[in-house]
């Protein structure tokens, strides 16, 4: 083992993996889900069986704690969200005419006022950023669309397989996370899969990551990413501790001649360790011996160039968390590259374009297919959706009234479950 790498397992505890079969390390999501197309586990809530999603039945549960883990990684999410979502949602030749119909639904698109068209839009490329896999649950009435709700991936599970190991159902409730049975034990329901010149009342198109391995569930494109996502939280977490701690260095004090009992040896530590602990404490410490033989003996415990050492591995770990998320420049996401003073225009303008080409039309155009494939076989099955792209022009082209606010990310909406039947 070189000197580097015992100097970042002291810096840092090692993010645990599990070996796969080939002895090859493979993080905690890979692992999970390696196997599920050989030999898919079946869990069960209430009556009804369901393929888990990954063994333990919790990768939609992990991609939603990672988010909440890195300030790189979240930030990301959010912002290639709003990119693929755009401003606004248009269907072409009915926004804005005299569809009285058309209107009523665009404004509870998801059911329920409140719940737009818009709304379920901006749902639906949050989910897939995060999750790598979306559903929609379609509602209707013979030629009649009553809704077209987004539904994460938490509120559904893939039905057990038919005697022709097809899909044919999903299983639906408001989550799957563990110890949440006793609460929801009633309201899991069947769903079929969404098919084309069907009359389904009822149905779920699920659109997922075209990369994705398995056949079953999508999966995000920078899982790959795992460890370094994992690593941004234990960066965070040394920083506030040194922010608590009033950046003291680690100490080992010794006392010597001292006789005294387990108890009162372990009273007198914590007096003197109280001296180090939080920002607000004294700089000076003050400690009474009766001989000078009894004085502490003070060793500083500290890793040599720490604060370098942390700074090169934190840019690393950025560099990491940006190249899974396919980002051809750091600054069209806001993480600042150390050494570099400044981004052109013309290098800002040439990456969002790279960007937009290769990452954000494909998810885009991905979601407005799935949206449009839900309206098939409805009085709007010609419908054409298209989408308004966020301002992203200098300030100097804006305009004096342009509203550039960013909308802020969406949370999950419990699934409507009126006109079930």
């Amino acid at each position: 083992m070189s000197r580097f790498q015992k100097l970042i397992d002291n810096v840092f505890a090692a993010v645990p993996t599990t070996a796969s079969s080939n002895t090859m390390d493979r993080n905690p999501i890979d692992k999970s889900l390696e196997g599920l197309l050989k030999n898919p586990q079946y869990g069960k809530v209430g009556t009804f069986e369901y393929i888990k999603f990954g063994q333990n039945d919790d990768i939609d549960t992990i991609l939603e704690i990672l988010k909440d883990k890195s300030a790189t990684h979240s930030g990301i999410l959010n912002r290639k969200a709003k990119m693929v979502s755009g401003d606004r949602i248009i269907a072409e030749g009915l926004t804005g005419g005299n569809d009285k119909a058309w209107n009523a639904f665009e404004k509870a698109a998801g059911g329920k006022v409140g719940s737009s068209l818009e709304v379920q839009w901006k749902r639906m490329g949050n989910i897939y950023e995060t999750q790598g896999a979306v559903g929609i649950l379609v509602r209707k009435s013979g030629k009649e669309i009553i809704s077209v709700q987004a539904v994460s991936p938490r509120q559904m599970r893939i039905g057990k397989l038919n005697s022709k190991n097809e899909i044919d159902h999903f299983i639906l409730r408001p989550t799957f996370v563990r110890g949440s049975g006793k609460l929801f034990d009633k309201t899991e329901r069947k769903v079929p899969v969404f098919e084309l010149d069907k009359n389904q009342k009822e149905s779920l198109l699920y659109i997922k990551n075209p990369a994705t391995e398995n056949d079953f569930y999508g999966t995000p494109n920078y899982i790959g990413a795992y460890n370094f996502i994992e690593a941004d939280y234990k960066f965070g977490v040394t920083i506030h501790n040194a922010a608590e701690n009033g950046f003291q260095p680690k100490v080992m004090a010794t006392f010597v001649g001292r006789n005294m009992s387990d108890e009162q040896k372990e009273a007198h530590a914590d007096a003197f360790k109280d001296n180090f602990s939080g920002s607000d404490r004294e700089l000076a410490i003050v400690n009474y011996v009766r001989r000078e033989e009894e004085m502490p003996k003070i060793e500083k415990l500290q890793i040599e160039n720490l604060d370098k050492t942390i700074s090169t591995m934190a840019d690393l770990n950025d560099a990491k968390i940006l190249t899974a998320h396919s980002v051809t420049n750091p600054a069209l996401f806001g993480v600042m590259v150390s050494g570099k003073l400044g981004n052109s225009g013309t290098e800002l303008e040439s990456a969002y374009n790279v960007f937009r080409a290769t990452e954000m039309i494909p998810d885009r155009n991905l979601l407005l297919d799935g949206l449009t494939l839900a309206f098939s076989g409805s009085k709007y099955d010609d419908i054409k959706f298209i989408v308004e792209d966020l301002n992203v022009a200098p300030q100097e082209n804006r305009g004096d009234n342009v509203d550039v606010t960013e909308d802020q990310p969406i949370e999950d909406e419990p699934i409507n479950e009126e006109d079930n039947g």
